[in-house]
């Protein structure tokens, strides 16, 4: 635990699990921090976008609090140049602004001289308050019985999160699970990390957690995210994270996927928008 504690990873007595050690990154002193991507956050070889989404975060959360937790990240918004590969990393930060409600970082992850990931980070402070109104899917708080083990699924060797996180997927809606092509690009999915609490970090993570919608439709492959947005609107209660995945359009190769993501508690933790290809059917 001591060899940790000058990483940009959360406060002091946090638990340390898998998630947290895997994406804990660290300063070099200027601005700049260095990370390792590693084989179990990865997706058909290439790290998992939601993964490096909270690589993001904990860099920008690092650079606009100067290496206190009195920042939360707000909202992440990244560019997908180029797939990284397993290995280390730079990371560069710029403060754009710095203000008494909101700070924009800019941050640049990059690998052998290559900007992989462009990305603009605000943070500030999580509400801690309940939500004035809200208006969030119908979803129990715990996986049902029937919910699927996704890390029993023979796609478990290509979607390696499974080894870091506990991840089930609702079978009523997901076609593709019994060879059937045709239903509406939606799913819904319970996720929550192995050996820690759920933290604004891994919510980030969960907006990206579920396997293409476009599965749905027949449509199987790599499928990579060209831009994602995550918004963060609360931090997280222990307990899974009950994850809402809506399409609105397949147009040729290119479709989008809304992610709603909501705590044990009911309440909104993040929201996540991203444009991505698709093999086309």
């Amino acid at each position: 635990m001591s060899s940790l504690a000058g990483d940009a990873r959360g406060g002091p007595g946090s638990s340390v699990g898998p998630f947290t050690a895997a994406s804990r990154v660290r300063s070099l002193g200027d601005g700049t921090f260095t990370a390792d991507l590693g084989n179990a956050w990865t997706v058909g070889g290439k790290p998992h976008g939601g993964f490096l989404m909270a690589l993001l975060a904990r860099a920008a959360v690092a650079t606009a609090g100067s290496g206190s937790p009195v920042a939360d990240p707000l909202a992440v918004s990244a560019q997908f140049l180029r797939p990284p590969e397993v290995g280390p990393v730079l990371l560069r930060t710029d403060i754009r602004k710095s203000g008494r409600q909101a700070t924009v970082v800019s941050v640049h992850l990059e690998q052998r001289g290559q900007s992989c990931v462009e990305g603009v980070v605000t943070t500030g402070r999580l509400p801690r308050e309940r939500a004035a109104w809200s208006d969030l899917p119908n979803q129990p708080a715990e996986p049902p019985g029937n919910a699927v083990d996704v890390a029993a699924l023979p796609m478990a060797s290509v979607f390696r999160l499974t080894t870091g996180c506990d991840v089930r997927l609702d079978p009523n809606g997901a076609g593709f699970l019994h060879g059937h092509a045709g239903d509406p690009p939606r799913l819904r999915l319970w996720v929550r990390p192995r050996g820690e609490q759920v933290d604004p970090m891994f919510a980030l993570l969960a907006g990206d957690v579920s396997v293409p919608v476009t599965f749905n439709l027949g449509r199987f492959g790599w499928t990579p995210t060209v831009q994602l947005t995550g918004l963060l609107r609360s931090r997280p209660a222990p307990g899974w994270l009950r994850v809402q995945v809506d399409c609105r359009a397949v147009h040729g190769a290119w479709f989008d996927s809304d992610a709603t993501v909501v705590d044990s508690t009911g309440r909104l933790v993040c929201q996540a928008r991203q444009l991505a290809l698709s093999a086309q059917g």
